[in-house]
């Protein structure tokens, strides 16, 4: 009889050490997660940034004017988004994430490394570039509003710096008055040597002829 209370004991310690281990191990995980959390909130706004920042490019090498004025209304819809109640706040992600079911989805680009946003945009107008340009941003200030990349710093899509950042209105007028690009002139075939490197032979990369030995002598 002695037996089974000792062997009964042996399990019920072998439980509680499991589940005392499982505990212990659980609480020293839960900093690694809040990072690992951490670091998935921030790739992400990090990653729609890049795509908003192709989409700006674009619009300011099209038209400065008006990118400043889409930013504009992007940062108001900003303004608007923290200051909605919650209920609001999950209707308008609701809309947005019907369109944009995966965050792929955003990539409206979506080409090769080495295809210039202009040949890749070239098929879509500025309406449609600012139209998507703006639910990024509305989808980063949604996110941010309601929590659900945690109680970190995240950098908001806009900021009212940015709207008085001189260097944009510098980089508006540069833009603005840049010449356009001319192609670099073709050089023509002239008798006698017009350009370095030309010469007068038809065949100037033939080796040079050998002397004419009887006319020498």
């Amino acid at each position: 009889m002695q037996w089974i209370w000792l062997t009964a004991a042996a399990i019920i310690g072998i439980i509680a050490g499991y589940f005392a281990g499982w505990r212990v191990a659980a609480v020293a995980m839960r900093p690694t997660l809040q990072e690992l959390n951490q670091n998935l909130a921030s790739d992400r706004n990090l990653a729609l940034g890049v795509l908003r920042r192709e989409l700006a490019n674009w619009m300011f090498r099209h038209d400065p004017d008006r990118y400043l004025q889409t930013y504009k209304t992007a940062h108001e819809a900003t303004k608007v988004i923290s200051k909605i109640d919650n209920r609001e706040q999950l209707e308008e992600l609701a809309k947005l994430t019907e369109r944009h079911k995966f965050y792929k989805d955003f990539d409206s680009i979506a080409t090769r490394d080495y295809v210039l946003y202009a040949d890749a945009l070239s098929g879509n107008t500025y309406d449609e570039v600012e139209h998507h340009y703006i639910d990024i941003i509305r989808f980063q200030a949604l996110q941010i509003a309601l929590n659900h990349w945690g109680n970190w710093d995240i950098m908001p899509p806009t900021n009212d710096a940015e709207l008085g950042d001189p260097s944009v209105a510098h980089r508006r007028e540069g833009h603005q008055e840049q010449p356009a690009e001319s192609p670099p002139p073709v050089p023509t075939q002239t008798q006698g040597a017009s350009y370095p490197g030309q010469t007068d032979d038809p065949n100037p990369n033939a080796l040079p002829r050998k002397p004419d030995i009887k006319a020498a002598s």
